[in-house]
């Protein structure tokens, strides 16, 4: 019981963490209608609802289903990308009913804008609330993400993904140039319809081929609406052009090759014997970060355009994994489980953590890319908390760690975190000081999965007003 109370004790610590993050991002914003939205969200945060479903991971506890992380991050976001694009506003002020649910949609004409945008943008409107509700509630019936995830990473989760899907549905104004952009929308978003679709069949033969068929059919359908594409398959054709291409240095594939270079010269070290004998499992596991750093980092910097792709790539071929691992051939089983750390990844549920890792290195890269923003910090801000902060944090904390705070975290982990962090940010001048130690906290005291909180959550304060 005195365990217990500790607990709770810094859950609510967690939720005096988010309050106080809503109130200075608050500070930053120009508009009374945000400023408004803001204090809703910060009253909620005060009593968060409670949940009777079981789908959820720890379905007892509502102080660790991160109910108020997910709507102060979700706000203070999509406001702060309102400030760049107009655009956003529609989803900034639609996301709030949400939160009323179930009202949202008799809540809607009520939010600040929707009456005073045009139509294309109440389509958007309603699409992305539509889109968000069926995504949320999709997980009912997906068995094998439950005891996965919370409430509150679940909601961010299905936000984001919703945010995609209505730009992929409402897309204009893409040429052959920037087609990339709407390409890797429409091949997740058919992936992950692919996955749902698939998870009904029984039939390996039969699922396999949707899985493969969805995302093709998924852009081959956007390449031929925009008419971005002639010749038939459009997608196969536009990714031949694509990937020959040249960037500011090189042809495109020459990363293709860099990639597969530093995979095998890498992914046999993590599973060799000799190195899971003297290397503590800390220092195993983050070693996969360290491949995310020397993967993602380059590229990132030197073809952009290549990554935002790359990136959707790498997510669909994880998830498709996750689809059909339970009927692969037994050795390509035991090879691919033998990567994943078997103390927190449960093998017989999806397992969430390595797509998180990419999917959390991507989101502020494909999020400055989408505002048309050129900051290395934000573009490498998912590598810079997780591979390097993050890994810092566990490897030290874990082989020097003495003083304890947080969710069983040492301080002496954090430092190394804080430091690390400001070693790869500190030549440059964008405002990055708030961000970095706003990670390092909530690293320390966050119940849910960093590998989506920690990107999110520092993305909003290195959104400078433009």
């Amino acid at each position: 019981s005195q365990l217990e109370g500790v607990r709770l004790e810094i859950m609510k610590v967690e939720s005096l963490l988010w309050i106080g993050y809503s109130l200075v991002t608050t500070l930053s914003f120009q508009k009374l209608s945000v400023a408004i939205n803001m204090l809703c969200v910060v009253i909620s945060t005060l009593r968060p609802p409670t949940s009777s479903w079981t789908v959820w991971r720890n379905p007892m506890f509502d102080e660790i289903q991160g109910i108020p992380m997910s709507m102060v991050l979700i706000t203070s976001l999509l406001h702060k990308m309102t400030l760049y694009d107009s655009r956003w506003e529609v989803f900034a002020e639609t996301s709030l009913p949400f939160f009323a649910y179930p009202i949202s949609i008799t809540a809607l004409p009520f939010t600040f804008s929707f009456w005073e945008v045009n139509w294309n943008a109440k389509q958007s409107a309603l699409v992305f609330l539509g889109s968000w509700m069926s995504f949320f509630h999709a997980i009912r019936f997906y068995k094998a993400i439950h005891g996965t995830v919370t409430i509150g990473e679940w909601t961010i989760i299905t936000c984001f993904a919703s945010v995609a899907f209505t730009e992929a549905v409402m897309a204009e104004n893409y040429d052959k140039q920037n087609a990339y952009q709407i390409v890797s929308l429409a091949g997740t978003i058919g992936c992950v319809i692919g996955c749902a679709v698939s998870t009904w069949i029984s039939s390996t033969c039969i699922r396999i081929p949707i899985l493969l068929a969805t995302p093709l059919f998924a852009i081959e359908v956007v390449l031929w609406s925009n008419q971005l594409e002639s010749s038939e398959p459009r997608c196969l054709n536009w990714l031949i052009w694509f990937l020959l291409d040249h960037d500011e240095f090189v042809p495109r594939f020459y990363w293709i090759i860099y990639w597969v270079v530093v995979l095998v010269a890498t992914l046999p070290i993590a599973n060799s014997s000799l190195f899971k004998k003297f290397a503590p499992r800390v220092v195993i596991r983050k070693w996969f970060h360290l491949i995310a750093i020397l993967l993602f980092t380059p590229a990132t910097l030197f073809s952009p355009d290549l990554m935002v792709v790359s990136y959707a790539i790498a997510i669909c071929v994880l998830m498709v994994i996750e689809n059909v691992r339970s009927r692969m051939l037994k050795s390509f089983q035991e090879f691919y489980l033998s990567y994943l750390d078997h103390e927190k990844d449960k093998v017989d549920r999806i397992i969430v953590s390595h797509i998180a890792l990419v999917a959390g290195c991507a989101f502020p890269f494909w999020l400055s890319i989408c505002l048309g923003i050129n900051s290395n910090v934000l573009r490498l801000w998912g590598v810079i908390v997780l591979g390097v902060g993050d890994s810092f944090a566990a490897v030290v904390g874990k082989m020097l760690g003495k003083t304890t705070w947080g969710q069983n975290r040492s301080l002496e982990g954090s430092s190394a975190m804080l430091i690390s962090m400001i070693v790869c940010c500190y030549q440059s001048r964008e405002p990055w000081g708030v961000a970095v130690v706003l990670a390092t906290v909530l690293e320390a005291f966050t119940s849910q999965i960093d590998n989506i909180v920690l990107p999110v959550a520092g993305v909003s304060f290195l959104l400078q007003t433009p």
